[in-house]
């Protein structure tokens, strides 16, 4: 999964990403995602190829689904300032159930988080939003000089095993 989205990243050139922002500024069907009483605007700005619906080729139909719901419920927020339920991304993964049946949506409001980020085989079904791609973002500071190899210095890495 992180060679993919790696490899997706990769293959982006700023032209890709100039056109996609003008597209994504020209889509006036702004999805929205709703928690306890907040709605916020959800960017997919910056996310490769779009369908001609303007949707990310890589989005399956159900997530799609999800987003276009009038008021998606985030299960738990994640705010850098502290007004989320949660400080921290790595918090709010943990308090998510192990092997959900269910999507389980955690909200990443705008700010910098450093931090690594590991979820568990165990964290099924976790979906993040952020505040669009440029408001939300995750950083960490792994490298080979610290002791880490290329492959376990993913910011986010979705595969750590229980």
């Amino acid at each position: 999964m992180c060679s993919n989205a790696l490899a997706m990243i990769k293959n982006m050139t700023d032209t890709d990403i100039a056109n996609f922002e003008l597209k994504a500024k020209s889509f006036s069907n702004n999805r929205k995602l709703k928690e306890e009483e907040t709605t916020v605007s959800v960017d997919i700005s910056g996310a490769g190829e779009v369908d001609a619906e303007g949707w990310p080729t890589w989005l399956s139909a159900g997530d799609r689904r999800l987003l276009q719901g009038s008021s998606v419920r985030a299960d738990a927020t994640v705010a850098a300032n502290g007004s989320g339920k949660f400080k921290t991304i790595a918090a709010a993964v943990a308090a998510a159930p192990d092997n959900s049946k269910r999507r389980y949506v955690i909200h990443i409001k705008a700010g910098v988080y450093r931090e690594n980020v590991e979820v568990s085989k165990k964290k099924k079904n976790i979906m993040f939003m952020g505040d669009g791609r440029t408001r939300t973002i995750i950083t960490g500071n792994r490298n080979v000089v610290d002791g880490s190899t290329t492959f376990h210095s993913a910011t986010v890495d979705p595969s750590i095993g229980d």
